[in-house]
């Protein structure tokens, strides 16, 4: 298949995607090595840009590259594996799982992660021994490698049977500490988003993947990743905070406004047994989860 006709064929399966009713899709890249029909295709790069209702309109982009298939291979995955760019998602625009927006849930997993003391939290943890520290509800939550630097990170971890799993590939948080609202005062939700997105991995960009059981989640229409900002809320930090080696006290950050920004993906519950999950973010995160599905 030639890569004319391959770049029109994506098009077509992806503005005609069961569930994301997208008004706009714009496949503004697709290269292949290889033009010959039914030829070989070493690699293949893809951007997308998606205008649909869960987006704020703004240019959404994500690269993957496709290595040792073919072109009927990688039409085939792309329309019927139902792949999708990673949208950007205000804190009330939909979809919700368990009645919550990815925003909504963004806002609980810092609560959560910032209410653990640095000698047992998840986000520092090297082997996956603090995995289920705090965990509570229907949603389980898996942190990447605070303040990572792209250093392989190996955890294990067991997880309840009928538990929904929600993990950042890479995110950030603005918080308006006390110190800031001395220094400027002025400083408006407006600000707090601005500086959310602003504090993302630089080396990010659209350099993201992850896969679950060797499968990419980007190709999987009921696990998309996507970009979300929480609602302003607020977290209570312990005297033993993931902040105090850089010098503030729990006092600092507790009850001041935070605003989070983020690559997000929820997984349904899991089926009983073992799983690999990996993803990576730029030069930021490269993490990997074998999880544990406990049988009742």
């Amino acid at each position: 298949m030639a890569t004319q006709k391959l770049y029109r064929k994506v098009h077509e399966g992806l503005t005609t995607l069961a569930g994301l009713k997208a008004t706009k899709i714009v496949l503004t890249r697709l290269e292949c090595n290889t033009t010959e029909d039914n030829a070989g295709v070493d690699e293949c790069e893809l951007r997308i840009w998606a205008d649909n209702p869960y987006t704020i309109k703004q240019d959404n982009v994500m690269f993957k590259k496709y290595r040792n298939t073919i072109a009927g291979t990688l039409l085939a995955g792309l329309i019927a594996g139902g792949t999708i760019a990673p949208s950007n998602a205000l804190a009330d625009a939909t979809p919700t799982v368990l009645g919550k927006t990815i925003g909504e849930w963004s806002e609980k997993w810092w609560q959560w992660a910032y209410s653990i003391p640095t000698p047992s939290n998840p986000m520092l943890d090297t082997s996956g021994a603090y995995c289920d520290v705090g965990q509570r509800g229907p949603m389980w939550f898996l942190a990447g490698y605070f303040i990572g630097d792209g250093t392989p990170v190996v955890r294990d971890c067991t997880v309840p049977r009928g538990k929904y799993i929600l993990f950042p590939i890479a995110n950030a948080t603005w918080i308006q500490t006390r110190q800031d609202q001395e220094v400027n005062p002025q400083y408006t939700e407006t600000d707090y988003r601005r500086l959310a997105n602003e504090f993302l991995p630089p080396s990010v960009g659209g350099d993201i993947e992850a896969s679950l059981d060797g499968n990419p989640i980007i190709f999987n229409p009921k696990t998309p990743i996507i970009q979300s900002q929480s609602p302003v809320f607020t977290a209570t930090f312990p005297t033993d905070n993931v902040f105090s080696a850089f010098g503030y006290l729990a006092s600092d950050l507790t009850g001041y406004p935070i605003v989070s920004d983020g690559w997000w993906v929820v997984l349904p519950p899991l089926a009983p047994g073992e799983h690999v999950l990996h993803f990576r973010a730029g030069q930021s995160q490269n993490m990997t989860y074998h999880l544990r599905v406990e049988n009742p």
